[in-house]
């Protein structure tokens, strides 16, 4: 007797066209974006597998944390920052939360340890930053690689599955940012750390499709500009940004964000963008 056909196998497609919005924005529409010239292009994510990458120092990491405060005005976001600590990502955070609630972003660090020795006007701007900052981080998540007592070492890319799968089935809406993916580890082993970075890029492919959850992945480069580890991630990358710096002025400079891929744009789209490091911001 023969096997019977798998249901997804004898299911025909025709019940696809009953949704049309869900097909071209997702479920419950795209998810906004910062940078301003970034969420135009693309209308905001859903479900792609985003790749950035560039030389050290181009901004990488900012630009991935611009574009958690962005999306966390309507999901909860999650940064998986493997290289800063979560502590080094509050530093970006807070005159970048400045800057985008039209603070004063030209704000010193020592302020904030000395809030209580300033003068009262300058205490209760500084106390504004932080409360702003609060509300914004009630819906951002940084996991760093600090472990708490009793906790398994390391930070895998199936741990990181699991959650955004629980998050997924109480209806949670969600966004992703690694940074970067060459430190993200296996439950198992691999056989070489080409074998490791396939399956790895596998799985956050997976995480934006299935899960509809938009994945931003930061990417190393090696010496010669390429992307480090294996071209599985850019194989599976839905969209692939590298990052360019085409001007220095001192205190701002001109980063071009070049779409090497696009699977649903135009390749060779190129968006320029201001970047302020004093404030980590880009605008």
């Amino acid at each position: 007797m023969a096997a019977p056909i798998p249901s997804a196998y004898s299911r025909t497609s025709e019940h696809l066209l009953d949704d049309l919005p869900s097909i071209f924005v997702g479920d419950k529409g795209r998810i906004p974006i910062h940078p301003l010239p970034l969420q135009q292009v693309l209308h905001g994510l859903r479900d792609e597998f985003v790749l950035v990458h560039g030389p050290g120092g181009v901004g990488k990491s900012d630009l991935g944390i611009n574009i958690a405060l962005g999306a966390s005005a309507e999901v909860r976001v999650i940064i998986m920052s493997l290289e800063l600590s979560s502590k080094a990502i509050m530093r970006r955070m807070l005159p970048l939360v400045s800057a985008l609630s039209d603070f004063d972003s030209r704000i010193d660090a020592q302020e904030f340890v000395e809030m209580d020795e300033l003068p009262l006007v300058r205490q209760s701007y500084m106390a504004q930053i932080v409360s702003q900052s609060k509300r914004v981080c009630s819906s951002i998540t940084i996991v760093d690689d600090s472990f708490t007592p009793g906790e398994k070492t390391g930070r895998t890319v199936e741990e990181l599955r699991n959650a955004i799968h629980q998050f997924r089935s109480k209806g949670e809406d969600l966004l992703v940012v690694v940074d970067y993916v060459q430190l993200l580890s296996l439950e198992g082993s691999a056989f070489t750390a080409t074998d490791q970075i396939d399956r790895i890029s596998r799985i956050l492919a997976s995480i934006a499709h299935t899960e509809q959850v938009p994945v931003i992945a930061i990417s190393a480069v090696g010496k010669d500009g390429s992307i480090r580890g294996s071209s599985m991630l850019q194989h599976d990358a839905d969209i692939v940004l590298k990052m360019t710096e085409l001007e220095d002025c001192g205190d701002e400079r001109t980063v071009r964000l070049l779409f090497e891929k696009w699977r649903e744009g135009v390749s060779g789209t190129a968006v320029d963008l201001s970047y302020v490091p004093a404030s980590h911001l880009f605008c």
